[in-house]
């Protein structure tokens, strides 16, 4: 399903913390290419389904603050990249979705099977009110050489709510039993966290 959106970037204020700022490395721009690169030089946002020749930015779904928790979850599942900088982890976004997306508290997630999630903040964008509970673009592709998995999303989904590495450990100490056996990928051993 592909939505059309308008092409007004969000109102100054609006809740937009744009990253294009920090995204200017060179290791952002090798990820960037990377993603260019086997997604055969795809032009459009995979959130917002917008055209942007040459000003996509590459986003890692799980970001490179958890990269050692990423790959401890990889040697108990294949399905899962063994690094942040797989293309797998990756996502090319326009600077606005960038920047819902990679927030602190992001404004925009992506379920496992591709569905997006946005917060009350951002369903009030006119840009963006009209794709939450849509699927991207890409959806069809999950799973494939080069996307992301419905594992890898899912995984990141918990990710994306904590703030910071404390509150992240306490979000796997309150998961229940059942949680724990459909999703074994999402707890990290307790050697890890007194480390």
């Amino acid at each position: 399903v592909q939505v059309a959106v308008a092409s007004t970037p969000p109102a100054q204020g609006a809740g937009c913390w744009t990253p294009a700022n920090k995204r200017s490395t060179s290791k952002q721009d090798s990820f960037r290419k990377k993603l260019l690169t086997v997604r055969k030089n795809i032009q459009k946002c995979d959130i917002c389904d917008e055209i942007h020749e040459g000003n996509l930015q590459g986003a890692h779904i799980v970001g490179i603050t958890h990269a050692d928790m990423l790959r401890e979850a990889y040697y108990k599942n294949e399905n899962l990249p063994p690094s942040v900088n797989e293309a797998q982890n990756g996502l090319l976004l326009c600077p606005n979705c960038h920047g819902y997306f990679d927030k602190p508290q992001p404004e925009i997630r992506i379920s496992h099977d591709g569905t997006l999630i946005m917060n009350e903040k951002c369903k009030k964008n006119p840009r963006y009110k009209d794709l939450d509970g849509t699927k991207v673009s890409w959806a069809d592709k999950i799973g494939r050489p080069n996307y992301p998995s419905p594992d890898l999303l899912q995984l990141a989904l918990p990710l994306m709510n904590a703030k910071n590495k404390r509150a992240l450990e306490v979000l796997e100490d309150d998961e229940d039993d059942e949680s724990e056996e459909e999703y074994p990928v999402q707890r990290r051993s307790s050697a890890k966290r007194s480390a």
